[in-house]
């Protein structure tokens, strides 16, 4: 919503992969030959490109996916976020391929780092933009309000693929349809094998009631999904708020 004019296509190379790999007649191919054939289905050639790297067993097929498009579009601004882009920035941002790296949420940053290129912009004082070694310990402002994050634009995805076939459901049952919501951000605690702190903070920020019900209903009206999986950072960390919660959900017969 902050950036109007622009154009937005999403290329979910996981949902495609899962695709592909679900094929039993499928020809054997390469990672690079599979980021090819999606890279062809880009509309236009892209003005900014971000590319989602949240685990860190996606290191390498990420950075390969920013070559190719550099190979391919030469003047496309290549960003990358996520768990593990923030945890190892300092490798990640060395790469001749990336342009610019988002450590820490990119709600914001990633706005204003678009903003900042429109207008000309020293890009390395928008907060949480790394563009080198030299502003490796640029973090970007947490998200306090997470209502304030627009909608998600599921026109834009695969949704009738994703509800059947997303393989984080809990109950692997046939027939069942899993929507995924989060509903907050930040845990408390310090696991030494988890990045979520680093990323979102050690304070817990959550959705109201009726933003996350909203989804859920969504979700159910729009999808006919039967099953919600919920992908928080500490899921229930508030009591109080977790009981308000299925009050009205209970409230609207969910």
């Amino acid at each position: 919503k902050d950036l109007p004019e622009f154009e937005v296509q999403i290329l979910d190379l996981m949902l495609d992969l899962h695709k592909q790999k679900s094929d039993v007649d499928r020809a054997p191919t390469s990672v690079e030959e599979f980021i090819q054939k999606e890279l062809n289905n880009v509309g236009r050639p892209p003005d900014v490109i971000g590319i989602s790297l949240n685990f860190s067993n996606g290191h390498t097929s990420s950075l390969l996916f920013a070559k190719l498009c550099k190979e391919r579009w030469p003047e496309c601004i290549v960003v990358v976020g996520g768990m593990h882009a923030t945890t190892f920035s300092e490798d990640i941002i060395l790469d001749g391929n990336i342009d610019y790296l988002i450590r820490g949420p990119g709600d914001i940053s990633f706005t204003k780092l678009i903003q900042a290129i429109e207008k000309n912009l020293d890009v390395a004082f928008v907060p949480g933009v790394v563009t080198g070694v030299e502003n490796i310990s640029n973090i970007g402002s947490v998200l306090d309000d997470l209502d304030s994050i627009p909608h998600y634009p599921y026109e834009l995805l695969d949704m009738e693929y994703l509800v059947v076939h997303e393989s984080t459901s809990p109950v692997q049952k046939k027939g069942t349809r899993t929507g995924m919501i989060f509903m907050s951000r930040g845990c408390p605690f310090p696991c030494t094998y988890c990045s979520a702190a680093k990323v979102h903070g050690r304070n817990v920020f959550i959705k109201s009631v009726t933003r996350i019900v909203d989804e859920i209903e969504h979700l159910i009206n729009e999808f006919k999904v039967t099953q919600i999986n919920i992908v928080d950072d500490l899921f229930g960390a508030n009591k109080k708020h977790f009981y308000k919660l299925f009050e009205e959900i209970d409230r609207r017969n969910l």
